[in-house]
């Protein structure tokens, strides 16, 4: 789950599976020959899709970070998304391919973590601010000096803490609420950055 205090086990005939963004997942293919090739399409239900192409040899594991929600914090599709979708697809070393898929179902949320590190382990590398449904979007990173150092405008967007020391930043979080009301939306509060070897 998001805070990555919870680690749950599900095989791919359990799907789908639901997380809130962002939504770190391991893949692992089970019981493969070293020779065997694996390949994993992320978003198979895109055109044209991403993949990761591995041979077993021990690695058979992937992880992928959903950063946009398909569901909102009520746990409604929220309109013009598909679930993501994950392939995996095996082939043995004559030719023989199988498939199995899972679906992701990643769900807005609000519950911003506040500790990070770049530290390149695959775990909480970057910041994000999981806010959606906001027109004029925007993300501003203050040093403790009050220093504006980094800013996005994408709810897809993040902070990797580069060119920083560790430390604790401030961030404020300003929008309109995509609604009747257009009412404004503040957020504000601090994070930690660790691991960046500045």
């Amino acid at each position: 789950d998001t805070s990555g205090t919870q680690v749950l086990n599900e095989p791919n005939v359990n799907s789908p599976i639901f997380g809130l963004t962002p939504f770190n997942v391991t893949f692992d293919a089970l019981n493969v020959d070293p020779n065997d090739t694996i390949t994993w399409y992320h978003h198979w239900e895109q055109q044209p899709t991403s993949s990761t192409t591995i041979n077993n040899s021990g690695a058979s594991t992937v992880n992928w970070n959903y950063i946009l929600p398909n569901m909102d914090k009520n746990g409604n599709p929220i309109l013009g998304t598909l679930p993501y979708v994950n392939q995996l697809v095996v082939t043995n070393e004559f030719g023989c391919s199988d498939t199995a898929h899972v679906a992701i179902y990643s769900v807005a949320s609000e519950q911003f973590y506040n500790i990070f590190t770049p530290n390149e382990d695959g775990m909480n590398e970057v910041f994000t601010v999981p806010v959606f449904g906001l027109t004029d979007y925007k993300v501003e990173i203050f040093n403790r000096w009050g220093r504006l150092i980094y800013e996005w405008t994408e709810p897809s967007g993040g902070w990797n803490g580069e060119g920083q020391p560790d430390g604790v930043y401030f961030y404020v979080v300003t929008g309109k609420n995509n609604d009747v009301t257009k009412s404004e939306y503040k957020r504000q509060g601090t994070v930690t950055l660790i691991g960046s070897s500045q």
